[in-house]
């Protein structure tokens, strides 16, 4: 009976030596490819599958169409003649760019910086007097336009692009009816925003005073 404890006894001491040897050996240790173990990143995103081979998906980013309509009111001097001008309008800036990055959900999705397209409409210029001191300046309809535009730091920018005057009637320079095309530099800065125009029939025009826009967005993945 002590032969058979003590013969036990021997090979149990066998099998926890041979298991402390074997276990130093890399030769003999093989890691699971389906839990494998290591450093948890919660900032990464998450693998498709726990293969360590599989590819980390990466962010597309997105791209981005910023809409900001906007009221403009400027003084300036011109086709009206005499004092001056006063011209009200409204118009719609459009911006097209693309993100490296996804944004969140309250995120600004409106591009920083972006090439895009302004179309405006001088609702009228209303004279300051005729220079002789008359007040007989009419109220005349303000130009169309179209521009090429380019934005950065959201605000600050520039615009070149076409005038189309609708001349129904006489104006302050005696011009008649018909169109009256012209070419139209703008830039802008913040709320500021200033005009130089040529057109055909009237020659120079400068503009400058204030531009309200309220600026949304829309974006999806790329």
């Amino acid at each position: 009976m002590v032969t058979g404890v003590a013969t036990r006894l021997g090979l149990a001491v066998i099998a926890v030596a041979a298991a402390a040897l074997t276990a130093g050996c890399p030769g003999l240790v093989k890691h699971s490819t389906r839990n494998p173990h290591g450093n948890v990143d919660l900032v990464a995103p998450t693998r498709l599958t726990m293969d360590p081979t599989q590819e980390v998906p990466e962010d597309p980013g997105e791209h981005r169409v910023g809409i900001a309509p906007g009221i403009v009111a400027t003084p300036g001097l011109g086709r009206m003649g005499g004092n001056g001008a006063f011209e009200l309008g409204v118009q719609l800036h459009l911006s097209f760019a693309d993100a490296e990055s996804s944004g969140g959900r309250d995120a600004m999705g409106y591009p920083m910086k972006a090439w895009g397209a302004t179309l405006g409409w001088g609702i009228a210029q209303f004279g300051f007097g005729d220079g002789t001191g008359g007040t007989d300046t009419p109220t005349v309809m303000g130009p169309l336009q179209l521009g090429v535009t380019y934005h950065t730091l959201y605000a600050f920018g520039g615009s070149a692009g076409l005038v189309l005057y609708p001349t129904p009637g006489k104006v302050g320079d005696g011009s008649e009816g018909g169109v009256d095309p012209g070419a139209q530099l703008t830039i802008q800065a913040g709320v500021f925003t200033g005009r130089v125009r040529y057109v055909r029939d009237s020659g120079f025009e400068i503009f400058g005073g204030y531009v309200l826009e309220l600026p949304a967005s829309l974006t999806w993945s790329r």
